[in-house]
């Protein structure tokens, strides 16, 4: 399975166990994802939302020192 993240603390397509995705959305407010069966799938969605502006990168603080760098947070 591969998960979109839209909105959260990193962004992109994600290829893992859900466990491993879900805190990129936990405690993010408007979090967005969505599941996908393929990686084709998966990143056309994610390309087409980003190319409409759809896709931001929402922080609290500390969150720099667990998910690394803002700057590198979205795909």
């Amino acid at each position: 399975k591969y998960y979109v993240v839209l909105v959260g603390k990193k962004t992109g397509v994600f290829w893992e166990e859900w466990v491993n995705v879900e805190p990129l959305i936990k405690k993010v407010s408007g979090a967005r994802h969505k599941s996908f069966r393929t990686h084709d799938e998966a990143l056309t969605f994610y390309l087409d939302a980003k190319t409409q502006s759809k896709v931001r990168v929402v922080r609290n603080p500390g969150d720099d020192c667990i998910y690394g760098p803002i700057s590198q947070a979205m795909q």
